[in-house]
């Protein structure tokens, strides 16, 4: 299932390719608790941005037991720890924004997907994340009053 909003091209496309296909659906709007459905119906979320905005998305997933499946970059990788590279991982990360490194993230997930005990361990750790040290709203106001602060000294 694909929830999506972006380009009319990209759009167009999504939907093409979701009726050469038949268990490939499409939906082209954002709503809120359709999402939610999706998030606590997946096993996995994949974010194929190279910036997420604040990471809404994946938490949000992450709570619901979707996996998420994510270019490594910004808020991206203060959320996902990687499940090859500790303990505690909590998702996948791809580091190339390419077609093959988004394939062979994908491909690693499936292949640990068959490992029932790992990929049960790898969902609990994702629904147990502690998302309390992001707070993009701080850095945000921060930001704000860098920049009002500046325009005052400016002024």
């Amino acid at each position: 299932i694909l929830l999506a909003k972006g380009p009319a091209s990209l759009e167009q496309e999504l939907v093409k390719v979701a009726s050469k296909i038949s268990n490939v659906k499409v939906f082209i709007d954002f709503n809120s608790s359709f999402a939610k459905k999706i998030y606590a119906g997946s096993d996995f979320f994949l974010s194929v941005s190279k910036t997420n905005s604040g990471g809404y998305s994946i938490l949000t997933s992450m709570k619901y037991g979707s996996v998420p499946i994510a270019y490594s970059s910004g808020i991206n990788s203060e959320i996902i720890t990687d499940m090859e590279e500790k303990e505690n991982a909590n998702g996948i990360l791809y580091t190339s924004h390419t077609r093959d490194n988004l394939i062979l993230a994908i491909s690693k997930a499936i292949k640990y997907f068959k490992n029932k005990d790992g990929w049960t361990k790898l969902v609990k750790e994702s629904m147990s994340s502690d998302s309390s040290r992001i707070k993009p709203e701080e850095e945000y106001l921060k930001c704000y009053e860098d920049i009002l602060l500046q325009k005052i000294i400016n002024d």
